[in-house]
């Protein structure tokens, strides 16, 4: 199971009969966790909206852990006020304005729904963006945007 990192490098994780490992980009697996069972693991979900990984065992129930950029070791860049995107109009039905500073363009985005589901994705090149979502369904979303940092 992949999870896209705020870097250029995405985060694989692995169900194993030794509980979860991950690594991030081509670095050497490590071990998710120091509470995690050395157990089979079933299934592993991630719920993307909370950064939380779920992992199902056989006769030791769930277990979750956050998965967020600490946990792993990615340091969060901190935004200016003057650099922070306004998204608007909210709520939106056809079109969702996205507005940058002219110092924060080129910026990838994700969209996810509130359990954790892709959405749509793309890229941000411009002070002004507009994303048709004329085929999303009227609820709550997270909207993710990085720049590589």
């Amino acid at each position: 199971m992949f999870k896209q990192n705020q870097g250029a490098n995405e985060i694989l994780f692995a169900g194993t009969e030794l509980g979860v490992y991950f690594k991030v980009g081509a670095a050497n697996w490590e071990k998710l966790g120091q509470n995690f069972p050395n157990v089979t693991i079933n299934d592993i979900e991630i719920n993307y909206t909370v950064d939380k990984l779920v992992a199902g065992t056989y006769g030791r129930g769930l277990w979750e852990i956050s998965i967020d950029n600490n946990t792993l070791g990615v340091d969060e860049v901190e935004i200016s006020d003057t650099e922070k995107p306004v998204i608007y109009p909210n709520p939106a039905n056809q079109e969702l304005n996205i507005k940058l500073s002219s110092n924060s363009s080129n910026l990838d985005y994700v969209i996810y729904n509130v359990i954790g589901g892709f959405v749509k994705k793309g890229e941000l090149n411009s002070m002004l963006n507009t994303l048709d979502i004329k085929g999303v369904a009227s609820g709550i979303y997270v909207v993710r945007m990085s720049n590589g940092n």
